[in-house]
Parts: C-alpha cells; sequence; structure tokens
C-alpha cells in the first residue's frame, strides 16, 4: 500500500490538491490526488474550506471566482455563523485601495496551514517523494491592517516580475494553475508559484536548513 504524501503513514484514501472543493462543479474534471492518511486528509476538511473561502473573496480574481463565492463560499458563511462573524465584524472599506474593496481580518495561520498542505501534496504529485522542508506561504493579496504588505509579501513583490517565464500546469486554468522552479541543487530545493482564478498568486519557499515537513 503506497505511503501518505506527508508523513509515513500508509495511505487510507486520495486527497485531492487543491481541494476539490476549490473547484466549482463543471471544473472538477482531471483533478490531481495524492495518497493520503486520515489525519491529513478528511480531518482538515473544514480548513479547506475556510482557505477557499478567503480566496473566492478577492476583489482581483475572474469570474469563475466571483461565481463560486456566491454558489458555495457565501452558503458556507451562512451554515457556519462561527466563520462569518469575525469576518462581519472586522468588515471595513478600503476605498482608498481600490474602488468598492472591503477588507476583513482572517486567520492567517489557519489560511497557511491550507497552503502548505496543497504545496506537500503537489510536490508529491511532482516528484513522487515527500518535501522534507518546512514552508513559508507568501502572497500579495493578504495586507497588514494600513494595507500594506508583511515581510513576506514584500518578498513576493520583489520576485513576481521574474516569473513569466515559468511553464504552467494545471487542467482548470480559470481556477489553479502552478509551476515548480528549481532553486540550488538539492533534492528538496524547489519553490512554488501558485495562482487561483487568475488575480490570487501564492508562492511557496522552503527553508534550505530544514529537513522535515510540517504544515501544523
Amino acid at each position: 500500500m503506497a505511503k501518505c504524501y506527508m508523513c509515513e503513514n500508509e495511505s487510507t484514501s486520495k486527497e485531492h490538491t487543491p481541494p476539490q472543493s476549490f473547484f466549482p462543479k463543471g471544473k472538477r474534471t482531471n483533478l490531481i490526488t495524492v495518497p493520503s492518511c486520515s489525519t491529513h486528509n478528511e480531518e482538515t476538511s473544514m480548513d479547506d474550506e475556510y482557505a477557499r473561502n478567503i480566496v473566492t473573496s478577492s476583489i482581483e480574481n475572474n469570474q469563475t471566482s466571483i461565481d463560486h463565492f456566491f454558489d458555495k463560499s457565501l452558503r458556507s458563511f451562512q451554515r457556519h455563523p462561527g466563520l462569518v462573524k469575525p469576518i462581519i465584524e472586522s468588515l471595513r472599506e478600503v476605498a482608498d485601495y481600490k474602488e468598492g474593496a472591503q477588507a476583513f481580518q482572517i486567520d492567517r495561520a489557519r489560511f497557511d496551514r491550507v497552503f502548505r498542505k496543497i504545496a506537500y501534496a503537489l510536490f508529491y504529485h511532482e516528484f513522487g517523494y515527500s518535501w522534507k522542508r518546512l514552508l513559508a506561504v507568501m502572497t500579495n493579496q493578504i495586507k497588514m491592517t494600513d494595507m500594506s504588505n508583511d515581510h513576506l509579501g514584500d518578498m513576493f513583490e520583489e520576485i513576481k516580475d521574474d516569473l513569466n517565464g515559468l511553464t504552467w500546469k494545471g487542467e482548470n486554468p480559470l481556477v489553479f494553475q502552478y509551476s515548480f522552479l528549481k532553486f540550488k541543487e538539492g533534492e528538496f530545493d524547489y519553490a512554488l508559484f501558485m495562482i487561483f482564478h487568475e488575480g490570487f498568486p501564492v508562492w511557496i519557499m522552503p527553508d534550505t536548513d530544514s529537513d522535515h515537513a510540517d504544515f501544523d
């Protein structure tokens, strides 16, 4: 039996990466799956839903994302009042950022945990072995309270213009594309660039001094 993409336990199921809930109905063909144990699949479903809701809330995304927000994410918030309460309480206009834009506070640790999981699974899918590195999640779509980037967002801004030559993969480009970029000779030394709904980029960088995986 195959081992889990994340740990040495035997797999009990297949993990979709990105999670199936990220994809609207009608765009769920040829999704990527990897072998997974129960700890690294079923028990993270609520976190997956939370991260999907954040991504589809972005004003930068395409129409596919807008439709998916109103079809799935909005109903998700309605089903789980605990998810929407902190958003409503922190919601504020940011007209000086972009017309019609609003901002709300998110659980960044929870968000990053989902995207590290996606990255580990994509690495296993691409190379056939686990990514034995700690991973940093970078994006310019999540801002500080003053609408500036955090230090990882600043790092993303510095490198994003160098990504035009990447070879993209993904069967549903309106929802998700990804590309790995090797930057050193080590077997784990790859960076991963992902883009969701053509407007929400996420850049994953490994800690080259680490020797184990962890998305907790």
